[in-house]
This record gives structure tokens, sequence and C-alpha cells, in this order.
């Protein structure tokens, strides 16, 4: 439709656009849009708004990638739609901006591949990168009429394999450690160590979570160290319930008896956030001697915990909240080989 001009109510000339398009269902509908002070500016805006919404592969790339991370933002995480954003813009956009969808072939998702192998990138860090470019295109595969995804021809780059061995604490470094830790934030080291959960979780927990009486914490939520804000766990198996030691449901009561008028539903550890905890875990670890590892190296700290005191892995699966027992013997079966050979040898008393 033709741009056309009117008067504001200061008489001053003005334009708007008005027109029909489709958006990616198919669906017809118009728009308009005022205040603009040039035909030339209404026209633009009617070009680019087409572009936005018009369910075709002739889109630019850099319109697909925002059209892609506003779909998943009504769908996924704040922490996620903030990793992915910032992977995409950083490492994919800046190749393929100039594109336009349809334009681009397995080549030139070859010539990018080179150039990010070119980076010093972890194997798993590559493969994770393709993967959001990979994500995007199949999005304009389903959505935008794209009718294969370059990525996918191209193939992958980079693998899953874990390179770097997990790193953990024993109980006697864990013992070693937690003396050269700050009073105010031991209790957040002792849960995270003999519990195993994700430092959002630990973050998150309320006094409402904490059932005394029965010696039971309940995970159903993460604060997220980006958004500042506390949200849905990271999975389904996430929502769990973890029995605890007595000595440390008392140690919970003492820490909450120091709180003034504790809100059942506010967080327990509202002055911590992730950053400073890994500050006084580098600080307290170089004190002790000992390496200095990740806070989420607690988690796996609590695993080796656990596989040394003979518990099976479907115990330490869903007690960590992983999705699957599979996850937990790809991460941790490396500290079973003993285990093996303790099974060749009562097999051995039976003949």
């Amino acid at each position: 439709m033709p741009v056309k001009s009117y008067a504001d109510k200061n008489g001053k000339r003005k334009y708007y656009a008005a027109f029909y398009y489709s958006d990616f269902t198919g669906q017809r509908r118009k728009k308009k849009k005022e205040g603009f002070t040039t035909s030339a500016a209404a026209k633009q805006f009617e070009h680019d708004f087409i572009e936005l919404h018009s369910g075709n592969s002739e889109i630019q790339f850099s319109a697909l990638v925002e059209n892609y991370l506003a779909d998943c933002t009504q769908r996924l995480k704040g922490s996620t739609v903030y990793g992915k954003r910032r992977i995409i813009e950083t490492h994919i956009t800046p190749f393929f901006s100039a594109y336009q969808v349809s334009e681009i072939t397995p080549l030139h998702v070859r010539k990018w591949q080179n150039e990010i192998l070119k980076k010093d990138f972890k194997p798993g860090y590559q493969r994770m990168i393709h993967a959001q470019l990979a994500a995007v295109l199949n999005f304009a595969v389903k959505y935008y009429g794209l009718k294969q995804n370059p990525a996918a021809l191209a193939g992958s780059i980079g693998t899953l394999k874990r390179i770097r061995p997990i790193q953990f604490y024993t109980l006697d470094q864990f013992k070693t450690f937690l003396p050269c830790v700050r009073e105010k934030f031991r209790l957040a080291f002792r849960i995270l160590f003999y519990t195993g959960v994700r430092v959002g979780e630990l973050l998150a927990l309320t006094l409402a979570d904490l059932d005394a009486a029965a010696g039971t914490l309940r995970i159903n939520k993460t604060f997220s160290h980006i958004t500042h804000t506390v949200q849905p766990p990271k999975t389904a198996k996430s929502n769990r319930i973890i029995t605890l030691p007595p000595f440390l449901i008392r140690e919970l009561l003492q820490y909450i008896d120091t709180l003034y008028a504790p809100d059942p539903d506010s967080r327990l550890f509202y002055w911590i956030t992730r950053r400073p905890l890994s500050d006084e875990l580098a600080r307290a670890a170089k004190k002790a001697g000992l390496p200095v590892i990740r806070i989420h190296d607690f988690r796996h700290s609590h695993a080796s915990l656990l596989i040394n005191l003979n518990f099976p892995p479907l115990v330490i699966s869903e007690r960590l909240g992983h999705e699957s027992i599979k996850t937990t013997l790809e991460i941790y079966s490396h500290l079973y080989p003993d285990k093996a050979a303790n099974v060749a040898a009562r097999l051995e008393k039976l003949k």
C-alpha cells in the first residue's frame, strides 16, 4: 500500500505506513504505523517489517536471528536465551549478517567453520557454537520455507567428548579447605559438598524448602546469576527431595535462628551471589594449599564421596537430579574402576 501523509495535532506534516503482510504461519495481517517525518522513513519501515515478519527464506540472517531469539524468549529460561544470544552475536552473526538466509550454502558454513577452527576454542565449545547456528537455521527450515539446513549438510565441528577430567575435593581435602573459609561462607560450602546441589539451587533455597522433622531439603528452583532472579529448575528431574545428615540440619537451623523474622519464601542466602562465592573458594583453596576448583566441582566432589561410600549409580543420579542414570555413568564412570575389580574378586569367592 502507498505511504500517505497527514497533519498531526500541531499541524505538522507526518507520514504513515499501512500495509498487509503474511506472517510465518501464512496468515494475512494488516500493519499501520504513524509518526514518520519523511515518506522514505515510512517506506523503509514497511520494507524492514515485512522482511522481519513474512515467513520466507529471503529474510536477512540478522533478522532471522532476532525472530529466533524472540521465540526462544517465550519458551526458555532467561539465562539460556542470554547464552544463546552471546554465542550467536559473537561468533555467528558477524560472518552471516550480509546474507539472506536463502543464500547460505554448505560451502558458506564450511568457510565459517574454518574461521572458528582457527581460534583457540576447546572442541566442546566449537561444537556448541555450531549447534547454535544449526538451531537458527532449523528455525528457518520450519517457519521460513528454507528447504534444507546448510549447517547440517556441512557437518559438525568439535566434539561432545569430555576433554578436561573432572576435578573434585576428597573428604580429607574438604576438611582441609573448610577451616580456611570465612565463617559467613562455611555453611554454603558444606551444603554444596554434602548434598551435591547446583550453586543456583543452593542460592534459591528458602525456609519453606527445609523439612527439619523429615530431614529433607526440597529442590524445585534455581537462582540465575545472569538475571538475579529465581527461575524454574534446570530440568524436570531437578525437582527432587534430598535427605540431609543430622549435623547439616542442625547447622541450617542455627543459621536460620540468626535471621531476623525470615520469610518462608525468601532466599535463605539472600546476601550471596555466585561471584563472591567463587572468589571465596579461590581465596580459601590457596590458603589451604589446595588446587583451585570451580564451584560446580563441589557437585563432582559429592558424587565422588558417594561412590567411595559404595552408593549405586541410580541413587547418585536421583540425588544429583540427572535426567537419567546414563548421564551419571558418562560423567563418573572413570571413578568406578576399582569397583569393577571388587566385583571380579567377589565373584571369585563364589566358585
